[in-house]
């Protein structure tokens, strides 16, 4: 109804905090556009939630001296995976395949 419509905003263009860090980027097989859930290691605290727009997703993190968890699965099937203890770094880079 108005020119330039409709207007494609993507997930994380609405979250407003800049990342300092990043985790490994997640490479699923055996499972489409996988929901992943980062929380912080020590704390417990869910820090987002989002579903993956196809097999591949890079967290982004807030804080490099933290250790993160990182949830990966699909809930109403039940399956998922815990990734545990993982190391934010600066920059992207690093790669992790999560099969299911």
């Amino acid at each position: 109804q108005y020119e330039g419509w409709p207007v494609t905003v993507s997930q994380m263009a609405n979250y407003s905090r800049k990342p300092v860090g990043y985790l490994p980027k997640l490479v699923v097989t055996g499972m489409d556009d996988p929901v992943i859930r980062v929380i912080e290691a020590a704390s417990g605290e869910s820090h987002y939630v989002i579903r993956a727009n196809g097999n591949t997703f890079e967290p982004a993190v807030f804080d490099l001296q933290q250790d993160y968890h990182v949830w990966v699965g699909d809930p109403d099937s039940g399956e998922a995976k815990m990734l545990e203890d993982l190391r934010p770094m600066e920059k992207p880079g690093r790669t992790l395949n999560v099969a299911f």
